[in-house]
Order: structure tokens, then sequence, then C-alpha cells
């Protein structure tokens, strides 16, 4: 009971956060619907990926993943900005579960991206094939996802807790893995080697779901790509909390 009252707590403070910071709101929408019509329309004529598949069908699905994964690991990046600010040592030192100020987080941030992602489909329907007809495998891929970068942006910022040295560790690891995940272009194109990369590429399964959800297109089965992200984000979560609990306590 007291973990569900502290997640309540923290997940509070994430909305307020988020509201008092309209602008930011206003940018979450806006920015993730320019890239996808500026690219969808932009390179529609030039890219053939046959299949009755629009480029703005396949680039918004993938492109929606990438502005949930950037972020989720936007937590990462908050928790060194409270802990240089002095609030994250009065809740170390508060009667508090570990767990619960992650899942406060992933929480706060799963609510976001619910609302943007209801959104964005609403709007981009207008002129791609997406809908929100399968909402159960859209919100499970959503939780899933906002649970495993959420976490991974925890682990990078117990390891870095500099901001300057977070941001180019996120840019340096992360923005490459989402070029070959499936986002921008289909992955049975990469070079051999590239595809490899791919199947041991998170972020590839992540799309994958996402994309049947609102697309009703795969590539890779679902069933591999959902027991892949549930082991992940599982797995992650459970080291983050264990990672909190030693490195920021230092």
């Amino acid at each position: 009971m007291t973990l569900l009252i502290d997640t309540y707590t923290m997940w509070l403070r994430e909305i307020l956060r988020y509201k008092r910071n309209w602008r930011y709101l206003g940018f979450q929408f806006l920015f993730p619907f320019m890239i996808i019509v500026l690219l969808g329309f932009g390179f529609g004529d030039l890219i053939n990926l046959g299949q009755n598949i629009s480029y703005i069908d396949f680039i918004s699905s993938g492109f929606i993943v990438f502005m949930i994964a950037n972020g989720g690991l936007g937590g990462g990046f908050n928790l060194i900005e409270e802990r240089n600010n002095g609030f994250l040592r009065e809740v170390i030192v508060a009667p508090v579960s570990r767990a619960s100020i992650i899942l406060g987080k992933i929480a706060g941030r799963a609510t976001l991206s619910t609302a943007q992602v209801i959104v964005l489909v609403l709007v981009l329907s207008t002129m791609a094939n997406l809908s929100l007809r399968n909402f159960h495998i859209t919100l499970l891929s959503l939780i899933l996802m906002t649970v495993l970068f959420v976490c991974v942006g925890v682990i990078i910022a117990a390891y870095f807790q500099e901001a300057e040295i977070y941001r180019t560790i996120q840019g340096m690891v992360v923005f490459p893995l989402m070029f070959i995940s499936g986002i921008f272009f289909p992955i049975d194109r990469l070079p051999l080697w590239l595809k490899w990369i791919s199947y041991v590429n998170p972020i590839t399964y992540a799309v994958e779901l996402f994309r049947f959800s609102v697309l009703g297109r795969n590539t890779l089965p679902i069933w591999i790509s959902t027991t892949l992200l549930v082991v992940l984000s599982t797995s992650t979560f459970f080291l983050s909390v264990w990672l909190f609990d030693r490195k920021f306590r230092e």
C-alpha cells in the first residue's frame, strides 16, 4: 500500500511539472508532427516501399516511437537536474521506496506519452492510414516502451551524473540505434551486417510492436517483439532501481 501511495505522489509531481511547463507540452506535440509531415511528404515520391504502404504511413508509425524513446530517456536527465537542485536528496532521506521514485517517473511519462500518441494518431489519420483500432496493443507497447526507455535513462544517469556527459552519451549511443531500428526505413533493406545489429537492438522490437498496433503491419513475429520487450523492460526496471539506490546515495 505504501508503494502505491508513494508512486502516486511521484506520479502527481511529474504531472504537475508537465502541466506548469505548457511550452514543453506544446513542442512535444508540434515537433513530431512537423518532422513526420516534412519527411513523409518530402520523401514520399523518392522512397517506394511497395506492398501498398506509403512512406507517410511508415514514417508516422516509426517516428512516434522515436518521440516516446526520446521522452523516456529524458527521465534520466531529469534525475540529474533533481540531484543538482537538491530535491533528490530530500526524497532519498525520506522513508520513500526507491522503486516508487522510478515507478512514479514511468507512470508520469506513460500518461503524457499516451495523450501524445492519441492526439498524434487522430491528427495523422487524416493524411495516413494510422488508427487506434488495436488500442489495447498500442497501450501495451506504450507501457513497455516507457518502462524500457525511462529505466535505460536512469541507468545511464546513474553512471554519468553530469548533464553534459549524459546528453553526449545519449547522442552517441542511443540515437544511432534509432536509425537501424526500422523507424526511418525497413530493416530488411539494410546491409547484412547492419541487419544483424538491428536484430539485437531493442528499439527494433518496440517499433515493430507499435507499428503493428497502429498500422497493422510488421516484419518480425509480434510474439517475439512482445516477449523481448517484456523481458527487457522488467530486467532494466530492477537494474535501474538497484543502481539508483546505490549510485544516487553517493
